[in-house]
């Protein structure tokens, strides 16, 4: 921890505050829900959604369901590593490949490898006998969440470039609202109904996501647009027709010169 905070650089615009200056709580809480109210946050939101319930449900759950019942409470935490370790991978891999793949098709396989597990856990029946499919879905299910968990975050850094504290702060609340909804669900609901929650809403979050993608490709080229047509101002435009005119009023008095000439040809003869 001492190594992390030595490491990191400060940030002038809070460095250079006066220790003096005092804030009220409407104006620290204002840019959190002003984004609450903004189109791409809320097609965000499915997404946040589903990683913090899926966060509830891994911890709760899946520990609960899945390790207990087959390798026993001794084993919880041992399993558990490993999906941290499949979590660290999978952020990893994430933040490489989207250089060369592109942000929409590491989603994509984030989403449907979700999907892939999730129904698997529907299907999946208890059995001591088999030590693997435990460890694969809980690295599964930790290199999606981490996977899904950087996107988002570089999603919102560049979506919300002006208010990057206020989305941070907005997505942190939907994150743990929905990860201490699914230590509810935990409570009130068997597991069979919760892989089904789980499951409807990535399917509702790959929609919106897909929605988000399409409206910020729509803007880059609107935007792109705009670049290339090129508005010059009215004292330009002024300026480069001034030659004409004159060029033109030049012209004129030539011709006016020629027609008199021959006027005074046709008086003589």
């Amino acid at each position: 921890m001492l190594l992390a905070i030595s490491l990191i650089d400060t940030l002038s615009s809070f460095c250079d505050v006066a220790p003096s200056k005092t804030y009220k709580v409407k104006s620290l809480l204002l840019p959190v829900f002003q984004e609450l109210k903004t189109y791409n946050f809320a097609l965000l939101v499915p997404a946040i959604v589903l990683n913090g319930l899926e966060l509830g449900f891994y911890f709760g759950t899946f520990t609960e369901s899945f390790i207990s019942c087959t390798r026993g409470v001794a084993n919880i935490g041992f399993v558990m590593a490993t999906g941290g370790i499949g979590g660290a991978v999978g952020a990893v891999v994430s933040g490489t490949a989207v250089k060369y793949t592109g942000r929409m098709a590491v989603f994509s396989i984030g989403f449907l490898s979700q999907i892939v597990f999730l129904i698997w856990m529907l299907l999946w029946q208890p059995h001591q006998a088999h030590d693997w499919d435990i460890y694969v879905m809980v690295v599964g299910l930790g290199a999606g969440a981490a996977l899904r968990t950087t996107q988002i975050t570089a999603l919102i850094g560049i979506l919300f470039a002006d208010n990057k504290e206020g989305a941070y702060g907005a997505h942190l609340f939907f994150h743990y609202i929905a990860y201490s909804l699914g230590f509810l669900l935990n409570i009130f609901l068997c597991t069979f109904y919760q892989l089904i929650i789980l499951t409807s809403i990535l399917v509702l979050a790959m929609v919106t996501y897909y929605v988000l993608e399409y409206d910020i490709k729509q803007t880059q080229k609107e935007e792109k647009c705009k670049k290339e047509i090129k508005f010059v101002p009215l004292d330009e435009v002024k300026d480069l027709l001034q030659p004409l005119t004159l060029e033109h009023k030049m012209a004129a008095s030539n011709k006016d010169d020629v027609v008199t000439d021959l006027t005074e040809v046709e008086l003589l003869t």
